[in-house]
């Protein structure tokens, strides 16, 4: 039933494809016809244009033209010598060029038979004329000679605005429908075709599955669920089709009875050997406990005796760092101490530099001193020589003012001098003084340092000495703390040994108890096995 239920399903996607595909033809053909009409409504939209123009040159009169104009598109036809052009003027909607005669001098709108409102029919036509390039419109209307009923018309229309005309033309539309009723009735026998088809088919896979099977569904359904539940009996028939999976589940289901019993048979021999096994893991698991005990013995002793090689050894690494500590420190006093001689010899050298430039420094000021007083004496002659050019200037008169002035003003700036150099000797006396006393100072200072450098020389050799010892004492000890550092790797290294054949045996005994809880398993197991095989019915 579920493949018959495909089956139909499977047919009605083929219909719905097959009016899918009628349709779209359908649209196409529609479309195709309008662009024809359309193509036909701008070759027409041409030739009035050339006639037009005829106009404008002069050529012909407008009369003459529209004439002309109306009789060659009297003259077209298109499709299948049905289709027509048609004009009417847009001031009263009468028809000047039609197919048929009758048909002109009348108004269009009159001529259309249509079951919507004539309000509703010449709004659509004024939305269609309006539209840039003309638009479809699609009218139902009386076709001339060949139906007495109204049939449907793609109706393109075009303004020509130099001569307010109205052109149009269109398409029947009843080939097309024509057309369309037979894809559709040729698609409905292609699909009944298809259908019986696939009914066929079905029925022809349906009889190849069940002599594929042996048997009905339900009864290969039944037989596989009996297996699963642990019935094997019901696979042996002799009724079963040749080469059917039926058959072939007969056959497995005979393997699978011989496999049980010999796994039966098999159960027994592994738990009888299980119990001989756990026996025997037993006695290998209490001697391996025994070793065991007697290893984590010898590894405690070990193990102290380590301990306390650590403690030497930690011992002898402690005395060595402070040994380095003291010659490292002996090394820095040393230094420092070598530094300061050095110093106190710069300062030696630099307090013999500075009394000697003290003494050249008060030479020097004595020169000042003997300069000051010439500067002192010549200011004091200035003072003189202006006092007398002022007088002979007073006894000149109004004719020696202007050297008065002047010898005033030397006058002035001798004083001026002569001050200036007072006070000029005033500071070299000071200088002098000050420069005498740093003089003596630098004299006593030099025997100090040359003694403080003595000593530093001294205290300089003690140190070096000190160090010399204390290196030797720094080697001896590094003897001693390496021989100890040698001593507790080999302790650490036998306790390491002891320890790893401890834990060996410790492996050893989980081992074996592990292998033990493992025999125990196996027989358990094959206890569960023969209990789970004798659940089978062969």
């Amino acid at each position: 039933m579920k493949l018959f239920a495909l089956v139909a399903l499977a047919t009605l996607i083929v219909i719905a494809l097959q009016a899918w595909v009628v349709y779209s033809d359908y649209r196409q053909q529609i479309a195709a016809k309008t662009t024809e009409a359309r193509s036909v409504a701008q070759s027409a939209i041409g030739i009035l244009t050339r006639f037009a123009k005829a106009v404008d040159d002069g050529k012909l009169t407008r009369p003459q033209a529209e004439h002309a104009a109306f009789e060659a598109l009297r003259g077209m036809r298109f499709g299948d010598h049905a289709d027509y052009v048609f004009v009417w003027r847009m001031a009263d909607a009468t028809t000047v060029v039609h197919a048929n005669p009758a048909q002109e001098g009348q108004n269009q709108f009159r001529a259309i038979v249509d079951s919507r409102p004539k309000e509703v029919i010449a709004a659509d036509r004024v939305k269609a004329l309006r539209s840039q390039g003309g638009s479809a419109l699609t009218l139902v209307m009386q076709k001339r000679g060949d139906s007495p009923d109204p049939l449907p018309k793609q109706n393109i229309t075009m303004i020509f605005e130099p001569w307010g005309l109205v052109l149009g033309t269109g398409v029947w539309l009843d080939h097309v429908d024509e057309a369309f009723e037979r894809g559709l009735l040729k698609s409905g026998l292609e699909t009944l075709a298809a259908a019986l088809l696939l009914i066929l088919s079905s029925a022809l896979i349906v009889r190849s599955v069940m002599r594929q099977l042996g048997g009905e569904p339900a009864g290969a359904v039944q037989v596989m669920k009996q297996a699963a539940a642990g019935d094997f009996t019901s696979g042996r028939s002799d009724k079963r089709v040749p080469g059917s999976l039926l058959a072939a589940f007969g056959d497995m289901s005979n393997s699978i009875r011989n496999m049980i019993v010999n796994v039966r048979n098999e159960a027994g021999s592994l738990r009888h050997d299980a119990g001989r096994l756990s026996e025997s893991v037993q006695q290998v698991s209490a001697a391996a406990g025994h070793q065991s005990e007697a290893t984590s013995s010898m590894a405690a002793a070990i193990e102290e005796l380590t301990v306390s090689v650590n403690h030497i050894s930690d011992a002898a690494i402690e005395t060595e760092q402070l040994s380095e500590g003291v010659a490292t420190l002996c090394r820095n006093s040393e230094g420092q101490v070598n530094s300061a001689a050095s110093g106190m010899q710069r300062i030696a050298a630099a307090v013999g530099e500075a009394s000697a430039q003290i003494s050249g420094l008060e030479a020097r000021t004595e020169q000042i001193n003997v300069i000051a007083g010439a500067i002192k004496e010549i200011a004091s002659q200035t003072n003189l020589l202006a006092l007398n050019a002022a007088i002979e200037a007073a006894r000149a008169g109004e004719q020696g003012r202007g050297f008065s002035v002047v010898a005033d003003e030397v006058r002035k700036l001798a004083e001026r001098t002569a001050s200036a150099t007072i006070e000029i000797e005033q500071m070299v006396h000071a200088v002098n003084a000050e420069t005498k006393e740093s003089t003596a100072t630098m004299s006593r200072i030099r025997p100090i340092v040359e003694e403080g450098t003595s000593l530093t020389n001294q205290v300089a050799e003690s140190l070096r000495e000190i160090r010399s010892r204390a290196d030797m004492t720094l080697e001896r000890v590094r003897e001693v703390a390496h021989a100890t550092r040698e001593q507790s790797s080999a302790s650490t290294a036998i306790a390491q040994r002891v320890e790893s054949i401890a834990q060996m045996v410790e492996e050893t005994n989980a081992s074996m108890e592990e292998t033990a809880r493992s025999a125990g398993d196996m027989r358990d197991m094959s206890v569960r096995l023969d209990t789970l095989v004798g659940a089978f019915k062969v």
